[in-house]
């Protein structure tokens, strides 16, 4: 909204509100709303104006850093328990956080320094691109786009505007160690030092200040969305809360009997778990193959998924859904790059570990809301002998339909799906 004509800019403001609003008959809308058991008629939506945080760098515009953070942290370490939160920080626009890219996460625990320059792995798939609007781009181009200007750009781009200074470094894999942006600039790999040392700006402090201070107002844990600027022009590095929401959860106590790892019936254990309660009415299973993120067909592949999930839903059959990564992230490398609504029928959403890549599990903020409002039991697998899946235990389930990445099984009997949140096991039963 940067047209030199103010009347311009007034009715093209005018035009994105219609469109706002317009949105509610799109077919992924109606869908939602249809999983989210909302009725079209009785919806009511305002809509907020919000100026977009950040500084103008040609035609540039973005923040220093976008972030989200919550007031627990239902993937917590060993070192670190539930409760205490974490955030999510990536350069640039908040899209690379919210939609489950590889953004850095910190907890959030005063005690425990947090060094993103110690582990050469998790710096060679840091972040590398970045989201800023592109101003040069008009009105009438953002609508045929789709993305109100929105683009992806490597983060040299940003090395040229002075902005990485202490945020980023060229990572150097024969060291194994980051060196100073300049010196490749085709290796550019987000840590965000400078903002995570108490001493400098302890962003780490103010987001927990902040978790705990509206938490308590509003008596329950939170998630916040966050800009931050560190733009020399400011009188003051500057934080900007964007949003709040509150994080919904079952407090039913639900411990697991006897030691379901050793159970003959088991056919999932974990650990590691988001949510909590019990689920008795699924009788399907939907798994998709590892193979799904080496194909060049992964956007036909999502579709099928789509088809499958909204059968499944037409005809009332909820199911739990077995797959590779990150449910939800936009990059294929990290898991199946779904929509919400593409999944929207499974109840029971399982992740399994990615060969040969070590990531954190997923925690794409606009995906786990849903997760979190529908009550959606999260499973995470890892190679440990804390979780496993016992996939000999699908040879007496019938198989409804196959293709070579997704498999559909459906079972005589409902599956026994306990999910203890306090203690953060879940399993399966047959």
């Amino acid at each position: 909204n940067n047209n030199p004509n103010i009347e311009v800019r007034l009715q093209e403001l005018f035009d994105s509100i219609r469109l706002v609003y317009s949105s509610l008959f799109f077919n992924n809308t109606r869908n939602y709303l249809s999983a989210m058991q909302i009725k079209p008629l009785e919806e009511k939506m305002a809509v907020v104006i919000q100026q977009v945080v950040g500084s103008q760098y040609g035609n540039f515009y973005y923040p220093d850093i976008s972030g989200v953070g919550s007031s627990v942290n239902f993937y917590a370490d060993t070192e670190s328990g539930a409760d205490i939160g974490y955030m999510n920080l990536a350069f640039g626009l908040g899209r690379y956080v919210v939609e489950g890219e590889n953004a850095v996460q910190v907890a959030l625990d005063e005690d425990k320094m947090n060094d993103n320059n110690s582990n050469s792995r998790q710096l060679e798939a840091a972040q590398h691109l970045f989201y800023a609007i592109d101003l040069s781009t008009t009105f009438a181009e953002n609508l045929k786009h789709g993305e109100n200007g929105l683009r992806k750009f490597n983060l040299y781009e940003a090395n040229s505007h002075g902005t990485l200074d202490g945020l980023a470094g060229a990572y150097n894999k024969k060291l194994r160690r980051m060196l100073p942006p300049e010196t490749d600039l085709d290796n550019i790999r987000m840590h965000f030092g400078k903002v995570l040392k108490p001493d400098r700006f302890n962003l780490k402090h103010s987001v927990k200040v902040l978790l705990d201070v509206i938490g308590e107002a509003v008596g329950m844990p939170i998630e916040i969305e966050f800009g931050f600027n560190l733009n020399p022009a400011y009188p003051k590095p500057t934080l900007h809360v964007l949003q709040i929401k509150p994080i919904l959860f079952s407090s039913e106590n639900l411990p697991l009997d006897g030691n379901p790892a050793q159970d003959s019936e088991t056919l999932i254990y974990t650990e590691n778990v988001l949510g909590n309660g019990r689920v008795n009415d699924i009788a399907d299973l939907v798994v998709v193959d590892q193979c799904v993120l080496d194909s060049d067909n992964i956007s036909d592949i999502v579709k099928e998924l789509a088809r499958l999930n909204q059968f499944l839903l037409k005809n009332n059959r909820p199911y739990v859904l077995i797959g590779p990564g990150r449910w939800g992230s936009r990059d294929k490398q990290l898991g199946v790059p779904v929509k919400w609504i593409q999944i929207s029928n499974a109840k029971v959403i399982v992740e399994t570990p990615i060969s040969n890549f070590s990531s954190e599990p997923s925690y794409g903020s606009h995906f786990f809301h849903n997760i979190s409002a529908m009550k959606v039991g999260y499973l995470s697998i890892s190679d440990t002998e804390k979780s496993f899946i016992n996939f000999s235990k699908l040879s007496n389930a019938k198989i409804e339909s196959k293709t070579d990445e997704i498999v559909h099984y459906s079972f005589v009997n409902n599956l026994d799906i306990v999910i203890d949140g306090r203690q953060r096991k879940a399993a399966i039963k047959l």
